[in-house]
């Protein structure tokens, strides 16, 4: 567990120290603090991640043996017709496939994959946050890169849908963002849940915070019980498909229900002081509806795993809304507020770790 506890040091220490200086590296060019301090800190994201053993991660073995399925194939027809039931996502069949030709080790695609989630996130904070180095360190506190090396598949597909998500609200006919939202599909065909956070940013750029809180949480409500009920009736004609309905629930599981409890109070905590700031204002910030729409479906409807799925693309909007909300407060205010946060979110990734429901600890090298 030091690796991971060593990422909280080289967050506060190397990258805040870079955050706000500047490195010429030609005459007329120079890499700006943001940029250095995101670079910093995804680099030892994604070493950790592509160095990992298979043993690291609970789906990591089992992605293993998919990708060498796919690599004793003879050919891409192969792999789309029967690609060790991954079928159901071309793009990420063809990218292994490819991957195998290049070489069959497994580590390679680990690494690949590994890589990609990196930069993508990375990409995102740099981009959106009004505070890359509050952005990274939510990105670990929140528990998502420890997710990350479990469900590998669907965050690959996240850190590509993510960024699609900031090309089409800012334009709904960008042809770069409908591209990366197609092969985020073919990737993880899960990410078409994501698509009403496009037209919700949209909409919040014109619609006060009362009216968007109320349009959010009841889209979240009618949203979430539609694909209830729609599950539910398929799995009634087709019981090989019932585990996609419902589970124990996070919210009540013995284990995991104290955590998780922490976890969606400090979601709603956040969504509070945005809108004791901004209840007035007749514009809303747009990751506001997403973090409401993904924090009241996923607790209304905790014990369908596949709205819980669902519900984790809009999480990832609260690492760009987080640091907004904390710029809304004065000096004072805002460093309670960041020591607050800080201190919860180490106890919550600390408690996460220690239950190692996603058999991230101990960490193991590839090559040991």
């Amino acid at each position: 567990m030091e690796v991971y506890m060593f990422q909280y040091i080289w967050w506060f220490f190397a990258c805040r120290e870079v955050r706000n200086t500047r490195l010429r590296i030609f005459p007329q060019r120079a890499i700006s603090g943001r940029a250095l301090c995101v670079m910093l800190f995804f680099t030892y994201v994604a070493l950790i991640a592509m160095m990992r053993s298979r043993l690291v991660g609970t789906d990591t073995s089992a992605y293993s043996k998919a990708f060498s399925y796919i690599a004793s194939a003879d050919s891409l027809n192969d792999v789309m017709l029967g690609g060790g039931g991954e079928v159901k996502s071309p793009v990420y069949s063809m990218i292994q496939y490819f991957i195998s030709r290049i070489s069959s080790n497994p580590q390679i695609y680990i690494a690949t994959f590994s890589l990609v989630i990196a930069l993508g996130f990375g990409i995102y904070i740099h981009k959106a946050s009004s505070d890359v180095w509050f952005s990274c360190f939510l990105y670990f506190g929140m528990t998502h890169f420890f997710s990350s090396m479990n469900i590998m598949k669907q965050f690959t597909a996240a850190a590509i849908v993510i960024n699609a998500y900031l090309c089409l609200r800012n334009n709904i006919m960008s042809l770069k963002g409908w591209l990366l939202y197609i092969i985020a599909l073919g990737i993880h065909p899960s990410c078409i849940f994501f698509l009403p956070a496009v037209f919700f940013s949209r909409m919040a750029e014109k619609t006060s915070v009362k009216k968007m809180t109320l349009i959010a949480g009841l889209s979240a409500v009618v949203l979430g019980w539609l694909i209830a009920y729609g599950i539910s009736l398929f799995s009634s004609i087709f019981p090989a498909y019932g585990a996609y309905g419902q589970s124990e629930g996070v919210l009540t599981r013995r284990a995991t229900g104290g955590r998780i409890l922490l976890y969606y109070a400090f979601l709603l905590g956040h969504a509070v002081l945005y809108a004791l700031r901004a209840w007035r204002k007749k514009t809303s910030d747009r990751d506001y509806p997403n973090v409401v729409f993904g924090m009241i479906i996923a607790m209304l409807f905790s014990r369908n795993d596949l709205i819980m799925r669902m519900a984790l693309y809009y999480e990832f909007s609260c690492l760009t809304f987080f640091p907004t909300v904390f710029s809304m407060y004065p000096k004072g205010e805002r460093r309670l507020l960041y020591c607050l946060c800080f201190i919860a979110l180490f106890i919550y990734s600390t408690w996460y770790l220690l239950e190692n429901k996603s058999w991230v600890v101990p960490y193991r090298l590839f090559f040991m």
